[in-house]
């Protein structure tokens, strides 16, 4: 299980880095527009420019959360497998109240 969770937190690292990666590259032609010296004292005003500098700079290793790979992993191992159980007895009662309603029907008209 433990092994799980490792696995799964870094897929999901590795998820957000192509993301982080896929905005870098979306906004590759305004990168010139974002210069530190077009800034003000508060830093820049446009929010492609905070957005850019966001992907870039901040690590994906920081963005992706231990109890979110975690609570993904409980999902897959636990939660997952009911789907088809659930169907699967679905299935067999509504077959078996079938039955039972049609042998009353047949019972009924003998």
């Amino acid at each position: 299980m433990v092994l799980s969770v490792v696995w799964k937190w870094v897929h999901m690292v590795k998820e957000k880095e192509v993301e982080k990666y896929g905005s870098i590259m979306k906004q590759g032609s305004n990168k010139g527009s974002c210069e530190t010296s077009k800034w003000t004292i508060f830093g820049s005003s446009d929010k492609n420019c905070l957005e850019y500098h966001k992907a870039a700079l901040i690590n994906a290793f920081w963005e992706v959360n231990p109890l979110d790979a975690l609570s993904e992993t409980i999902t897959l191992v636990i939660v997952r497998p009911l789907g088809p159980i659930g169907e699967n007895l679905g299935k067999f009662f509504q077959r078996f109240s079938v039955s039972r309603i049609l042998d009353k029907i047949q019972r009924n008209l003998s």
